[in-house]
C-alpha cells in the first residue's frame, strides 16, 4: 500500500504570495490615484477651452441675456473672467450690458456680478497656478477679442492639481485656444 503525499502550500509560501499580491495592489493603487488627478486636471482643462469657445459663440449669435428682474438685453459682447482671489478658484462668464456705444466700453466684468452669465468653480484640487490675463472679451460681429489687461498678445493661464501637474491654455488674438 502506498502512502498519500500531503500536497499544498507551506505556511511560508502562503505568506511570500501573501506579500507579493499586497505590494502590486499598492503600487496599482498608487498609480491609479495619480491617474485620476491627472484626468481631474485634463478635464478641467478642457472644460476652460470649452467655455472660452462658448462665449465666443454667444458673442458672435447675439446672445440674448436675461437679467435678475426678467428683462431681455441685447449685451454687446461676452467674456470669460478668471478669478484667481476667490477660493475656490473659478472663472465666469459674463455679459458686457453697455447700453450707448459698444466700441467705447471698457468690456469688463462688473464687481457686482450683474452681468454674469455662469459661474464655473474649479474642482478641489485644481487652482490656477499663473495667469497673465483678468479677461478675454468678444465683441461681434467677428468678433474683436479683447484681452485684459490690453497689452498682452498672447494670453495664457496656467492650471495645476495638488499632485504638481500642469496643464497650459493659451488664447491668441485670432480667437485660437488651446490646451499644452
Amino acid at each position: 500500500m502506498r502512502k498519500k503525499k500531503n500536497s499544498g502550500f507551506t505556511i511560508i509560501e502562503m505568506l511570500v504570495t501573501i506579500g507579493v499580491l499586497t505590494l502590486l495592489s499598492g503600487i496599482l493603487i498608487t498609480y491609479s490615484k495619480s491617474g485620476e488627478n491627472a484626468s481631474v486636471l485634463l478635464r478641467q482643462g478642457a472644460k476652460i477651452v470649452t467655455d472660452v469657445n462658448r462665449a465666443k459663440n454667444l458673442a458672435v449669435t447675439t446672445a440674448t441675456f436675461t437679467d435678475s428682474e426678467g428683462n431681455i438685453i441685447h449685451p454687446c459682447g461676452y467674456g470669460v473672467y478668471f478669478d484667481d482671489v476667490s477660493e475656490p478658484n473659478r472663472y465666469i462668464i459674463y455679459a458686457d450690458l453697455s447700453v450707448t456705444n459698444c466700441k467705447a466700453s471698457e468690456h469688463i466684468r462688473p464687481t457686482d456680478g450683474s452681468a454674469d452669465v455662469e459661474v464655473i468653480d474649479f474642482s478641489t484640487s485644481i487652482f490656477i497656478d499663473k495667469k497673465n490675463i483678468e479677461s478675454v472679451f468678444y465683441l461681434p460681429p467677428d468678433p474683436v477679442i479683447y484681452f485684459t489687461p490690453s497689452e498682452i498678445d498672447e494670453a495664457s493661464i496656467t492650471i495645476k492639481a495638488i499632485s504638481g501637474a500642469k496643464i497650459e491654455i493659451k488664447m491668441s488674438k485670432a480667437g485660437q485656444v488651446s490646451t499644452f
